[in-house]
C-alpha cells in the first residue's frame, strides 16, 4: 500500500469518523468572538504564497455504489492514485495562480497502472471572475501531449483545493461570512491535538427538495485558526445525517511577521451520501505545507490572463 494512503487511512480510523458533538455550549466563548478573530485573521492577509505537496485516492462507483459505469469509466479502471507538487499564490482580491507538477496510476481490481504526469499552470483573476490554465501531458511511454491555453471561470489546480481551504474558507466562502450570515451557533466544545476548541454549526440549507446540509467548524479561539470543517447531509427530511466532508488542520506554526497560526499538514475526506447514513468514503487526501509566506511582494502579471502560461516552446 502506498505510504502516504496508508497515513491517510489511519487518520480516517482514528479521527475522521466523529459525528457527535462532545460536551454542551462553551459559555466562555460568544458566536460574535470567533466571528472577529476569523475576520481578522483575513484582513491581515493581502498576499500570500506557499509550495504544497498532497497525495490523493479518487474511487469510481456506478449510481448504485456498485463496478463503475462501463459507460463513463474505460475498462476496468476502479480508481486513481496521484501525487501533486505545487505552489500556489494568492491575492486578496480573490485572483489565485496555481503552478504543478502530477504523477499517478489508475486503479483496477487487478493491479495499478502508470498514467503518467502532467504540469498544469492555471491563473484566477478574482476582479473579472475568469481564468485560464494550460495542460501539459506526458503519457507512460514519455511522450508529451499538448494541450493548448483554455479560458475557464474557475482555478485549475490537478485536484489538489487552494490552500485557503485550509486557512480562512470552506468551498470556496470565508468561514467568518458563512457564520455570520447562516444562523449559526456554539452547539458544544472538545479537545483536538490537545487544544479546547470550540464548535460552530450553521443552520440547515435546503439546496434541493430532497437535499439539506449544514457546515460544523471547529474553532481554537486563542489562535482564531479552524481546526477541523464538517459538511453533514441528508437526502430529505425524513432521511438521516451523513457525514459528507471533512477536512482537518494540524501542525500549526505561527508565522513571525502576521503572528497568524498557519498549518503544516491537512487531510481531506468525502463520503458518499446515502438514505441510509453508511456512506461510502470517495476520496482522500493528505496535505502537506512549507514555506508559508504572508504578505510577501508578488508581481502582478503572476495574475495576468493577457501573458502566455505555455512553460516551453511548443517548436
Amino acid at each position: 500500500m502506498n505510504t502516504r494512503i496508508g497515513i491517510l487511512i489511519a487518520c480516517l480510523v482514528t479521527n475522521a469518523m466523529v459525528f457527535a458533538v462532545v460536551g454542551t455550549a462553551d459559555s466562555n466563548v460568544m458566536l460574535d468572538q470567533l466571528v472577529d478573530g476569523l475576520q481578522n485573521v483575513e484582513e491581515k492577509i493581502s498576499t500570500l504564497k506557499v509550495a504544497c505537496e498532497n497525495s490523493s485516492k479518487l474511487e469510481f462507483f456506478g449510481a448504485n455504489g456498485g463496478r463503475p459505469d462501463k459507460g463513463l469509466i474505460e475498462g476496468d479502471i476502479t480508481g486513481l492514485v496521484k501525487t501533486t507538487q505545487a505552489t500556489w499564490a494568492y491575492r486578496n482580491d480573490g485572483s489565485l495562480r496555481f503552478e504543478g507538477t502530477t504523477s499517478g496510476k489508475t486503479m483496477s481490481d487487478e493491479r495499478g497502472s502508470p498514467s503518467g504526469a502532467s504540469v498544469v499552470i492555471s491563473v484566477f483573476d478574482g476582479v473579472k471572475k475568469m481564468g485560464k490554465h494550460v495542460v501539459v501531458n506526458e503519457n507512460a511511454a514519455g511522450e508529451l501531449d499538448w494541450i493548448e491555453e483554455i479560458r475557464d471561470e474557475r482555478i485549475v489546480s490537478s485536484g489538489q483545493e487552494s490552500p485557503l481551504e485550509f486557512v480562512t474558507e470552506y468551498l470556496g466562502q470565508s468561514i467568518a461570512n458563512q457564520l455570520e450570515n447562516h444562523e449559526a451557533k456554539i452547539t458544544g466544545h472538545d479537545r483536538l491535538h490537545g487544544r479546547r476548541l470550540a464548535i460552530a454549526q450553521t443552520g440547515i440549507e435546503k439546496l434541493r427538495p430532497n437535499y439539506h446540509s449544514h457546515h460544523r467548524f471547529w474553532i481554537d479561539a486563542e489562535r482564531n485558526v479552524v481546526v477541523r470543517r464538517q459538511t453533514f447531509a441528508r437526502l430529505g427530511a425524513d432521511k438521516p445525517w451523513c457525514l459528507h466532508l471533512q477536512r482537518d488542520c494540524k501542525d500549526f506554526q505561527q508565522d513571525e511577521n502576521s503572528g497568524l497560526w498557519l498549518p503544516r499538514s491537512a487531510t481531506s475526506f468525502n463520503w458518499a451520501v446515502t438514505a441510509t447514513a453508511k456512506g461510502r468514503l470517495t476520496s482522500s487526501a493528505l496535505y502537506s505545507y512549507r514555506d508559508w509566506k504572508v504578505n510577501p511582494t508578488i508581481d502582478p502579471s503572476a495574475f495576468s490572463l493577457d501573458a502566455s502560461l505555455l512553460p516551453v516552446s511548443r517548436e
